[in-house]
């Protein structure tokens, strides 16, 4: 059975929060961040906490993260799905995704160049602390994250939607993320009347 989740996932600065703003403007499903659970649960702020922690520190963090979104669940969930694995390869944990178990993936994608200059302002304003790339290395990470979350939908037997966050399709984007959502509460309110 699948979890009340609605995963929304991409390459930083891709505009997930964004999409899941607009979309979820009346807040019907409450939203968490996976990575603000991580830094919470180690004391530490998201970006600094990938190169100040050891990495069985932070699975531990990550673990607790997956179990605590389960537990709230309805929700909507920002998270990086595909991350660099302790091999340094690109890859998805496995059984910390069969406790996510969502049951839908939503990928944003969006133009590199575009990615990039959010990526710099949002440096620029000291909102977060994120390494910045050239537009060629941006391209290549979001292919790959988009190659390996249909590997990892597939694994788990879970829709995936992909949006191009791109102004012309935003209103579309909008309202099939709320499609989404309403999916989730119905499927909540299912389950709530069954019990």
């Amino acid at each position: 059975m699948k979890n009340r989740l609605i995963g929304v996932t991409g390459v930083t600065g891709v505009g997930k929060d964004y999409l899941v703003t607009a979309a979820n403007a009346d807040n019907k499903v409450a939203v968490r961040n996976l990575g603000t659970l991580i830094g919470q649960s180690l004391s530490m702020d998201r970006d600094a906490m990938m190169r100040a922690v050891s990495l069985g520190r932070i699975r531990a963090a990550q673990m607790t993260a997956y179990k605590t979104v389960v537990a709230e669940q309805p929700l909507i969930v920002t998270c990086h799905a595909i991350r660099e694995m302790d091999t340094g390869k690109l890859g998805f944990d496995e059984e910390m995704e069969d406790i996510f178990n969502p049951s839908t993936y939503v990928f944003v994608r969006a133009p590199a160049g575009v990615i990039k200059e959010r990526v710099a302002e949002r440096n620029r304003l000291g909102e977060r602390s994120s390494v910045e790339r050239s537009v060629a290395q941006i391209d290549e990470e979001q292919e790959q994250k988009l190659q390996l979350t249909h590997t990892l939908a597939d694994y788990l037997c879970t829709r995936l939607i992909i949006l191009d966050n791109v102004d012309h399709a935003y209103v579309g984007n909008v309202a099939i993320l709320r499609s989404e959502i309403n999916m989730v509460l119905a499927t909540h309110q299912g389950t709530e009347t069954s019990s």
